[in-house]
């Protein structure tokens, strides 16, 4: 085993341009495209074989910056949010594949994080407007809401897809009962701050 396989650290394989500025990127659940949210409104897409990266048309239709995505565990899709608030899903294969389903205002402003549930029923969204938002995946219909009284910026589903934990600006975590509309725990990560401040 080499010494870099043992101490654990990453080593970069291959570098590949862009003409734009990107915010996050994502592999499908089978590796074999790499998607990427843009900051001209798009998501950038490329076919991954091999070690390399070959380039598929960009899907277009955002209002804002592209600043999460989320790939569906087992069907084809990608979930798409934006600065402004719009939250789509769209197939993540073809040319220019149509939208399956939009909210343009999902979110009052920014929608920092989509989410996934492990079985691909839900998602889960935090935004700008403090709420935290939970729907359903197959036809966008919304499911449950929260308002939080600071700042959200991350949010994941629990394995068992029954709670959904958030972040906020203050370095608190809280686990949301979303069927019951309340939080079940609480945990202060406020520590995690201070050491990479």
């Amino acid at each position: 085993m080499s010494d870099e396989a043992k101490s654990g650290a990453a080593k970069e394989l291959k570098t590949f341009p862009c003409d734009r500025q990107l915010l996050s990127a994502r592999f499908s659940p089978c590796g074999k495209i790499l998607a990427s949210g843009a900051m001209d409104r798009g998501v950038m897409r490329w076919n991954v074989a091999e070690n390399e990266l070959t380039p598929l048309p960009p899907l277009h239709g955002g209002n804002g910056w592209v600043q999460s995505i989320a790939f569906h565990p087992s069907e084809k899709l990608l979930f798409v949010s934006d600065s402004w608030g719009r939250l789509a899903c769209t197939p993540c294969e073809g040319d220019a594949p149509a939208v399956r389903w939009e909210h343009a205002a999902a979110h009052d402003g920014s929608i920092r994080r989509v989410a996934v549930s492990t079985d691909g029923k839900l998602l889960a969204t935090c935004g700008l407007d403090r709420f935290v938002r939970i729907w359903n995946a197959a036809d966008g219909a919304p499911v449950a809401k929260h308002q939080h009284t600071s700042d959200v910026f991350g949010v994941t589903f629990t394995p068992d897809g029954a709670q959904v934990v958030f972040g906020d600006l203050f370095g608190k975590l809280f686990a949301l009962d979303f069927a019951a509309g309340k939080i079940s725990r609480e945990f202060d990560a406020g520590l995690l701050i201070e050491i990479t401040a």
